[in-house]
């Protein structure tokens, strides 16, 4: 947990006048906890709370680390919409993020018609927009590996070269010390589109 981070958000919270938010952006929740989880459908959520109990509402299919909040674990076959409601102070108003799906938000609202739900994204998105001194050297880092790889890319392209062995190539020997290759999964339309017989030309002048 980055609680340092958490901090600013509560005391954004308090300034909106809200004592407990739901946050359900993965990247967000990332950046609060360092727990990353691709939910996709299913429900994902951090709990927090002014006076510190901070709760994670985990379907049991995520593997996740373990951190200072109460962990709250369902299946998909449980009442996770049921499980927040039962968790949060349905006396007083819920900040919730820019994010969470209406098929979760819409239920609990009804479970809870005396807890008003307000819109409460500002609280985390004005903290994640103020760097702090380690994020500010990450991406100092970030622009020095990106400047070398865009040099020496530029260096190895060359007139006649065709464009389909560029992506390999270029990342075998354009990776700077320090760059890692991130692989991703083509989609279907992109894995049935054959290469092209682009040739690199130097324009006319």
């Amino acid at each position: 947990m980055h609680t340092e981070r958490i901090a600013r958000v509560l005391r954004a919270m308090e300034q909106a006048g809200l004592g407990q938010m739901i946050v359900s952006d993965p990247q967000s929740i990332d950046y609060l906890t360092g727990v990353y989880v691709e939910p996709f459908e299913r429900l994902f959520a951090l709990y927090l709370s002014v006076d510190g109990h901070h709760k994670f509402f985990l379907n049991k299919l995520y593997t996740v680390p373990k951190t200072t909040a109460e962990e709250l674990w369902f299946t998909d076959t449980d009442d996770a919409v049921g499980l927040i409601a039962q968790n949060v102070r349905g006396d007083e108003p819920l900040g919730i993020d820019k994010n969470w799906p209406a098929r979760f938000l819409l239920p609990l609202m009804q479970r809870l018609p005396a807890m008003p739900c307000r819109l409460a994204s500002d609280c985390v998105d004005r903290v994640r927009a103020c760097k702090d001194a380690a994020e500010q050297e990450l991406m100092r880092e970030n622009s020095r590996l990106n400047d070398e790889a865009m040099r020496r890319a530029a260096a190895f392209i060359r007139e006649g070269r065709p464009s389909r062995r560029s992506p390999p190539i270029c990342w075998s020997n354009t990776a700077p010390s320090g760059a890692k290759a991130l692989r991703s999964t083509p989609s279907s339309r992109s894995a049935r589109t054959p290469p092209t017989r682009t040739i690199c030309r130097t324009p006319p002048a």
